[in-house]
């Protein structure tokens, strides 16, 4: 799974293109906005894993950051994965979709992604494109409202510290969805159906790849 703190890094650096000294709130994003058929399609689709609790996922970030997600609940339409090593805990939908950050057992969103960014949209298979619209939303900064398109472009087998697993590749593109010229970032990840989560990103030159997990 994409750790939260990748998009707020990519936000960080276009966040003061969004300010003003009484910014308002701005309402929610628009969610899925646009995915391909899957009416029409011939050949290998993935559906959405199911965690449980207790399930980790253990990553390095940049060959030095260890990242270390454990399941902690798996109820009311989402999953919440502490980080050991930070305290944070992610927030994602029953199909994987990004909603955000919160600090220790504190419920408040540290950072929100709203409603979500879907980086996996399901049936998943080779060939397929999809739209994500959202705002990230924190208490440092004035609202951000992002457009992400991702491309699910091949298939292919992938090594990683925790072993070499059969993976669909999706390139992401964000940029703020608002007026201006803002950059555009690319990233790209590999998911694996055998981890039911990613099992590695390259996001702004940092590679992040799975070390070891357990599925209950």
């Amino acid at each position: 799974m994409k750790p939260a703190v990748l998009l707020a890094l990519l936000a960080a650096p276009l966040a003061g293109a969004c300010r003003s000294n009484h910014p308002d709130p701005l309402p929610p994003g628009m969610g899925l906005v646009a995915s391909d058929p899957a009416d029409s399609v011939v050949g290998e689709k993935l559906f959405a894993p199911y965690w449980k609790v207790g399930d980790r996922f253990d990553y390095l970030r940049g060959g030095v950051l260890p990242i270390r997600l454990r399941v902690e609940s798996a109820e009311q339409g989402h999953f919440r994965l502490l980080d050991a090593q930070s305290g944070l805990t992610t927030i994602v939908s029953s199909g994987l979709a990004d909603q955000g950050q919160v600090k220790g057992d504190d419920y408040e969103f540290t950072l929100n992604f709203d409603p979500a960014d879907y980086d996996l949209s399901w049936p998943l298979w080779a060939g397929k494109h999809w739209t994500s619209h959202f705002v990230s939303r924190a208490p440092t900064r004035a609202d951000i409202p992002w457009v992400a398109s991702y491309y699910c472009d091949a298939v292919e087998m992938v090594t990683v510290p925790a072993g070499t697993f059969r993976c669909w590749r999706i390139w992401r593109r964000a940029r703020v969805a608002a007026e201006g010229a803002f950059i555009e970032r690319s990233s790209v990840s590999w998911y694996s159906p055998d981890v039911g989560n990613f099992v590695r990103r390259l996001n702004d030159g940092l590679l992040t790849e799975l070390v070891e997990y357990e599925r209950k």
